[in-house]
């Protein structure tokens, strides 16, 4: 994976402070794919079920 610095270093500064992978994607500008891998890299837990209740969540509210 190539990512400029800046935006890794800020990045795993966003995991840390408990930012969703989404969010720190678009403040960002990398992938959520990329902001995953680089929480796999430096051991940051995200919790992917809890990802996936809140995107149903939304689904629901628009239905």
């Amino acid at each position: 994976m190539r990512v400029h610095k800046q935006k890794y270093e800020r990045a795993v500064e966003l995991l840390k402070e408990g930012k969703s992978p989404k969010e720190i994607a678009k403040k960002v500008g990398l992938s959520i794919k990329q902001i995953l891998e680089i929480a796999e890299l430096h051991d940051i837990y995200v919790d992917l079920d809890e990802l996936k209740k809140k995107k149903n969540e939304k689904a629901e509210v628009v239905a």
